[in-house]
């Protein structure tokens, strides 16, 4: 390959690169100056090895990034300075970097090697050393060798200890060790004087390490993010630190010692319990920046006027209601936060801050802002949201350099004239206020680029707008508007329009004015029409008409070609046009929650297609590659969603594994198919129902008046016409509910079986068929045993809340020639024959080989079958390896056969009489000496119980079947009741929480305690059992009874209290502790988890704040309301009481805070920074760091969020920003 060729490639290949990595304190950025001369090269998404190969030709190179190819003859590069590469895929250091001669800066990431070579002493001018992400590497003494290293960063590696050799490495003046596991340090670490960086952040540290304290050249000190209660005193004898983060620890007290630390100036001090700071803070004279957010300071000290120096002061999410009028003595202070406070004024000294540039007082208690506001002339940005202002002072206008300027969430009726004197103003937001117009004078605001006057009271579209000549983005949702007209000419540079929940009609013709809009938000509206005029906005890529009255697919919108992402979810359409097709550039389709039934086969092409919750029987052959079951879809999700849709075709249990499995079901039909012909009825309700004595009149035509209760499962069935019909029995006593899920499923009928007891549930039952059986059918038998039952129902209701029941049929199963019965038969009969019912896989085309293999097992004698019996039989059938899994699920689901994978032993018994299963957990769960041993099942006699030696009872129960059971298949059942979480397991043996004690342990009650609970519209029995199982290695003390368990962290220093109240339907969970929010969201997650498979279908638990007060009582809050309210902008909240008494107003922000576990608020922050990143006229590439951190630490505070990581919420917000970009160019 020609060189110069090469290089010039390479130039072009790297240029695409916009940014450099830091490596450690030194930052190395190398450009590329010339195509001739290449200095240097990032190619870390380069994996074309025959390339990167050639890279050693470039005898100029001093610096290069790599991904996880290493170039052969590297060692080549003589001139190569810095080398930084992703360890990810490399099993061992590659040896030959150590032979580059000039090497002084090696960076690694995401090692999967352990030691590093001997060799690597040969790296002798080697001075920097960057070891990230890298949980396998170990610090061995060919590392701590390396004398000649004075930048040393080992961070995010998992690391609980340092070696003590580190001494070794006396020349270390760059120390980074955060976002590791360490609790302490060697002493040997006192040996590295020449430390002036040292980052300890993010490990778990309850002290400051005093080994430390002789390092008196510290300049830079970061202990954030560990679990430090005092503030360490030796800090005050490093003299010389210019820099130190202490963020995210628990202290309460700041020490008059901080004053002594003068040559300081950056000051982190967030997120602690600080109530107080001390007067010597007056003695940092060097200080520029100051963060002191989310503390609990009720005041500021005077000498807080001190601080000339100052430049940037954060003090969000305090309990401020003053500030002292020294804080106008700052006269360099260019950042003020101060929002989430509780301050009633502003003191007219801030007036003197003339060097202001942003200036966040929002979240307080303002009526008014002084005169003197008008003084702050380099002012750029004012927030002054979610206050009580109803008006602002005259002197704004002399803001001539306000650009961005937020009144959220106020009292405005009115706008000041003077407000359009601000000529540089290009953002102004006016959200939720009370504006019912806008002022003529505000056209004055020529350089007006954004305009956001969301809920407020316009009714009409204020004719102002329409002059900002230079308006970019324009939101005016929530209002009352009924048109939008506009006149040709006007806002032509429009690119945002949100319109979204008013009152409007139409997308009416003159839209076509508006020819640079490249996104418009029109949801909640009545709109049914759009003009075709549309066509004119070349430049149109997202258009949201959710939430309208759209009954067919808008046919104008396929002429507006340069559309990526259309959202029309929740409209009336019925189909989609094939000449959607004619959208090349479309990328994202929203169809959710409308009527369509057809979808065309050439979409394809399109990224992302949301069409849950529509009428879809049948998907196209072209599109199985992209089908997905997936309730929620965001958009980084690819592929065409149908969850929730009445798909025949294909099975919706070969959905749900995939395209590799629909390939293998398509490809098995086209040997040849049958249809299924088998239908599975199965019988629940409570015992003595009537279940036993229906299910024979149907099948055998029989009837007892003494039939017995049925204590387990009774399978029977019937032949009518060309349908085999199964009737599965159930036995209703509360004790057999837990084991109902291995049986129920979709795919069927149900007959719930009511007999018009007092203490009946027949919404229970409802949902737990709605829970198991999705929206299976349902005929509800009301089996009137005596003519003086009454059936306290309303037949209309209970359709109404479960519209898949089909009928309510009476009959009396007692009176030997009653006729419900025959019409409950003659009904069920006729919906079999004549229902094209999704739910039933009647139809179903099934490969005929398979039809083979089905039908010999429905005529096999054994109980079950082992891997290789069933495999043989396979061969046997030419069924190929690749189908065979396929087969079985399909087996498993009509109920043919019973396979339960993700166990080695549970997944060798392919079951052909679940029958077999049932009644060995029957006779388990009603064992008596499992009873007597308050349910605890010992290995050793289970074969006692399962053979009948046990109980010789059971031998008189006719459907308990004679079956007996080896000690592998013993082994089968108790592994089967671990995997489905009836049980654990305690020193060999087997604890089942359904047959714990109801008595509830005497223990210490817990104190300061987080309470939540969960109140359930239907509480399925197995709630509290699995929530013991899961949680089991936290049970204290063998405190557990039948509803309740208490528990202890293994984790965290914290107990946990869990209680089930039936009869409330509540579940309650108190948790108490130093980690109680950590704790609380390990148990929430467990019990969501649990969750999950009985609420997809049917509403799920309220999640409830319990506060207790000594003199009030306040009812429960619920979870979602709060978080409702917050996104409102509503930060108090009074709690109505359950005693009639007066509550108090409470934080709303505190009150989630108590119980939103780090990820939520993680995930929260992130959302909120990019929604409000997104919204600036920037291009989210040119975003800078420093903004992006201003607007994480401002929201933290305004979101009351406590701790955070700043580096990595930077970084995951920046690497989304980055993937925007991407997907946008």
């Amino acid at each position: 390959m020609d060189i110069n060729i090469l290089k010039s490639n390479l130039f072009e290949i790297a240029t695409e690169v916009t940014t450099y990595k830091q490596l450690g304190y030194k930052s190395n950025s190398y450009c590329l100056d010339d195509k001739k001369d290449i200095i240097g090269l990032n190619l870390i998404n380069m994996q074309e090895q025959n390339i990167l190969d050639y890279i050693t030709l470039i005898d100029t190179l001093e610096s290069l990034y790599l991904g996880t190819s290493i170039p052969k003859g590297i060692k080549n590069l003589k001139n190569l300075e810095l080398l930084d590469i992703n360890c990810e895929y490399l099993k061992e250091f590659p040896l030959e970097i150590t032979e580059i001669p000039n090497l002084n800066s090696l960076a690694l990431e995401k090692c999967e090697f352990s030691d590093f070579p001997p060799e690597i002493e040969n790296l002798t001018k080697l001075t920097t050393l960057s070891i990230t992400y890298s949980n396998s590497v170990k610090l061995n003494d060919n590392i701590l060798s390396l004398k000649n290293l004075n930048n040393l960063t080992i961070s995010h590696n998992n690391i609980t200890t340092l070696p003590k050799e580190i001494k070794n490495l006396s020349n270390l003046n760059f120390l980074d060790i955060s976002n590791n596991n360490l609790s302490s340090f060697p002493v040997e670490i006192e040996n590295l004087l020449n430390l002036n960086f040292l980052d300890i952040s993010n490990n778990n540290l309850s002290s400051f390490p005093v080994e430390i304290k002789n390092h008196l050249n510290l300049n830079t000190l970061h202990i954030s993010s560990n679990a430090i209660t005092k503030f360490p005193s030796i800090i005050s004898h490093f003299k010389n630190l210019n820099r130190l983060e202490i963020s995210n620890n628990n202290i309460s007290i700041l020490p008059t010692e901080i004053g002594n630390l003068e040559k300081l100036t950056f000051l982190n001090f967030d997120n602690n319990n600080i109530s107080n700071l001390p007067t010597e803070i007056g003695n940092l004279l060097n200080l520029q920046y100051l963060y002191l957010s989310n503390n609990k300071l009720s005041h500021l000290p005077t000498e807080i006027g001190n601080l000339l120096n100052l430049k940037s002061f954060f003090i969000s999410n305090n309990k401020l209601s003053s500030l002292p009028i020294e804080i106008g003595n700052l006269l360099n202070l260019e950042s003020f936060y101060i929002s989430n406070n509780n301050l009633t004024n502003l003191v007219s000294e801030t007036g003197n801050l003339e060097k202001l540039d942003s200036l966040d007082i929002s979240h307080n208690n303002l009526s008014t802002l002084p005169a003197e506001i008008g003084n702050l002339s380099e002012l750029n940005m004012l927030d002054l949201s979610n206050n009580n202002i109803v008006s602002l002072p005259a002197e704004i206008r002399y803001l001539h350099k306000l650009r961005i300027l937020t009144i959220n969430s106020n009292k405005l009726s009115n706008l000041p004239q003077e407000i359009s004197k601000i000529s540089m103003l290009n953002t102004l937001q006016l959200n939720n206020n009370e504006l019912r117009e806008l002022i003529p004078e505000l056209t004055n605001l020529k350089k007006l680029t954004t305009l956001e006057i969301n809920e407020n009271q316009f009714t009409i579209f204020p004719s102002e707008i329409f002059q900002f000549e230079q308006l970019d983005r324009l939101e005016i949702s929530k209002n009352q508007l009924t048109t939008f007209n506009i006149e040709k000419g006007q806002l032509p540079n429009l690119s945002f329009l949100n319109i979204s929940e008013n009152k409007l009609a139409e997308i009416p013709k003159e839209i076509e004015y508006l020819t640079k809009l490249q996104y418009l938000y029109a949801n909640n509206n009545q709109i049914d029409a759009i003009s075709s005029e549309i066509k004119s906005l070349k430049k149109l890529a997202l258009i949201e008409l959710r939430h309208n009255e759209f009954i067919k697919f808008p046919e104008e919108l396929l002429k507006v070609t340069s559309l990526k992402s259309i959202f029309l979810g929740f409209n009336h359409l019925t189909e989609i046009s094939r000449d959607i097709v004619l959208l090349k550039n479309l990328r994202a389709l929203d169809l959710e929650h409308n009527y369509i039934s057809f979808i065309p086969d050439n979409i394809d092409y399109i990224n992302v297609i949301d069409l849950n919750n529509n009428k879809l029987k049948e998907i196209p052959s072209t599109l199985f590659n992209k089908i997905k079951l997936k309730e929620e879809v965001t958009e980084q999700d690819e592929g065409i969603f149908v969850f929730n849709n009445p798909i025949i075709f294909p099975p919706l249990e070969f959905i749900e594994k995939g395209g590799d499995t629909l390939h293998t079901y398509i490809e098995a039909l086209e040997e040849g198919s049958e249809e299924l012909k088998e239908v599975k009825i199965i019988f629940i309700g409570e015992g003595s129902a009537g279940k036993t004595s229906i299910i024979n009149r149907i099948t055998k035509n029989i009837f007892n008046i003494d039939e017995p209760k049925t204590h387990g499962i009774r399978i029977n069935q019937k032949i009518d016409k060309d349908k085999t019909i199964y009737f599965w029995d159930f036995g209703g006593q509360d004790i057999m509910h837990s084991t109902h899920q291995f049986f129920l499923s979709k795919r069927c009928v149900y007959v719930l079986v009511l007999d018009g007891r007092k203490d009946e549930k027949p919404k229970y039952w409802l949902d737990m068929i709605k829970s198991f059986g999705g929206d299976s059918p349902i005929f509800v038998a009301l089996n009137k045993k005596e003519d003086s039952n009454v059936f306290d129902i309303s037949q209309k209701d209970l359709h109404k809340q479960y519209p898949s029941i089909v009928n309510f049929i009476e009959l009396n199963c007692l009176k030997e020639n009653e006729q419900g019965t025959k019409k409950l038969e003659k009904e069920l009969f006729n919906f079999i024959h004549t229902s094209n019912n999704e739910h039933l896989s009647l139809g179903t085309p099934i490969p005929t080989k398979w039809v083979k293999i089905k039908d010999t097992l429905l005529g096999s004698k054994e109980n079950h079958q082992e891997y290789n019996m069933f495999d043989n039989l396979c061969t046997k059938y030419n069924i190929p390896q690749s189908h065979r899994k396929e087969l079985i699920s399909l087996l498993h689901e009509l109920g043919i056969m019973l396979h339960f994978e993700g166990d080695l032993i549970l997944e060798n018994y392919y079951i052909l009489k679940p029958k077999w299963v049932l009644d060995a957990a029957y006779k388990i769960i009603n064992s008596p000496t499992i009873k007597l041993n308050k349910g605890e099942l010992n290995e050793s006699n289970i074969l006692d119980i399962l053979n009948f030696n046990d109980f010789k009872e059971f031998k008189k129960y006719p459907e308990l079947e004679n079956y007996t059971y080896n000690r592998l298949e013993g082994k089968f059942i108790i592994t089967l009741f671990k995997v489905f979480k009836l049980g654990f397991m305690i020193d060999n043996k087997m604890l089942l929480p359904d047959l714990l004690s109801g008595d509830y342990h005497d223990y210490a009650p817990l104190n300061d305690y987080i309470y939540v609970i969960y109140q359930y519209v239907f509480m399925p029995a197995s709630i509290m059992p699995q929530i013991i199982v899961n949680l089991n290695e936290d049970i204290l003390n063998d405190i557990v009874w039948k509803q309740g368990v208490l528990l202890e962290s293994k984790i965290f220093n914290c107990k946990a209290e869990i209680k089930a109240d039936k009869e409330r339907k509540t579940l309650h969970v108190k948790v108490s502790g130093d980690d109680k929010k950590e704790y609380l969201a390990i148990i929430r997650n467990t019990i969501e988890k649990i969750h999950k498979p009985f609420f997809d279908t049917i509403e799920a638990p309220n999640m409830l704040l319990k506060i207790e007060e000594k003199n009030t009582e306040p009812k429960p809050i619920s979870y979602l309301y709060l978080k409702q309210l917050e996104k409102a902008g509503i930060l108090k909240f009074t709690p109505e009481s359950a005693n009639n008494s007066i509550c108090k107003e409470y934080d709303i922000r505190e009150l989630l805070g108590s119980v939103r576990s780090k990820e939520e608020e993680e995930f929260l922050l992130i959302q909120t920074v990019l929604q409000e990143l997104l919204k600036l006229n920037e291009k989210v590439e040119k975003i800078e760091k420093k903004t992006i951190e201003e607007k994480i630490l401002t929201l933290k505070a305004n979101l009351g969020i406590a701790e955070i990581n700043l580096e990595s919420l930077y970084n995951k917000i920046n690497d989304t920003l980055m993937r925007i970009h991407i997907k946008h160019l």
